[in-house]
């Protein structure tokens, strides 16, 4: 198998994402062995389900919160990590409050951020920010990595894919400048093999994409 399959988290989180597409994803991710596969909140019992389902190679469960803007009030996102843990999910991506960081609301963001990433590990879970990397200024991405290198969640995360794409430069300053022991997932309008093959280079651990099965290809 191609290595670069554990590199990709298979991500579906469409607006119109039925149980059809749910199922293909789930066997794509088997057929390909990939690392995780990235379910809106009320598709993770369903996934966790089937996947007990079948025997042989499972991906991991990934899931959103706060996705896609972050503004969601904290009792919310502490409540859909919660809900998500007891469904079966693995692994929690959570978006960071986008208007904290326009704000420059730096102490509201350690906040929240320490008290999700606690929570998250206690469950025994991975835990995933997402930053909006190419939505901000240099100043407020060396503000965040500054306020991760405290707390130490396992991954940053460039984009959700809707309001920003993953760059290289990003994925470059955060390798650069995060905890060796904080990992990183470009995620973001990755589309071929070959963009993926860069961001890994680059220092990505991990690659969201809806691609994965092209890049398989």
């Amino acid at each position: 198998m191609d290595p670069i399959n554990h590199y990709i988290d298979h991500t579906l989180l469409s607006y119109n994402a039925d149980s059809n597409a749910i199922d293909r994803l789930l066997k794509e991710a088997i057929l390909y062995e990939f690392k995780a596969i990235c379910v809106a909140p009320n598709y993770v019992s369903y996934c966790n389900k089937s996947l007990n389902d079948i025997e042989g190679f499972e991906p991991k469960i990934a899931s959103v919160v706060g996705f896609p803007n972050g503004n969601d009030p904290l009792i919310s996102k502490l409540s859909t990590v919660e809900f998500i843990a007891k469904e079966g999910c693995n692994e929690v991506d959570f978006v960071i409050n986008s208007s904290y960081i326009k704000n420059q609301k730096w102490d509201e963001i350690f906040l929240e951020t320490k008290i999700i990433t606690s929570v998250i590990h206690e469950l025994g879970l991975t835990s995933k920010w997402i930053i909006e990397s190419s939505a901000n200024t240099e100043f407020e991405n060396l503000k965040i990595i500054e306020i991760a290198n405290h707390i130490k969640p396992h991954f940053v995360k460039t984009s959700t894919g809707i309001h920003s794409k993953a760059r290289i430069e990003d994925v470059i300053l955060l390798r650069k400048q995060l905890d060796e022991n904080i990992k990183i997932k470009a995620s973001g309008g990755i589309k071929t093999r070959e963009e993926a093959l860069q961001f890994i280079k680059k220092g990505a651990s991990r690659i969201g994409t809806s691609s994965g099965v092209f890049m398989m290809g």
